[in-house]
């Protein structure tokens, strides 16, 4: 396959491969935000579980 304009088509490839890097850094962003919020939680609820207990 000829391409017949190579400028063009790298800065394709670049955005293809910039627009996987900010996917891959959103999954991981979401993967930590979760991450986070499952310990905040866990940590609520062992605080409420002490809460009701020392009463």
């Amino acid at each position: 396959m000829f391409i017949a304009d190579p400028h063009r088509y790298s800065l394709n490839l670049i955005d293809k491969l910039r627009f996987s890097r900010s996917t891959l850094l959103a999954k991981v962003h979401d993967a930590i935000v979760a991450q986070n919020f499952r310990l905040l939680t866990g940590f609520t609820v062992l605080r409420m579980i002490d809460n009701n207990s020392t009463k």
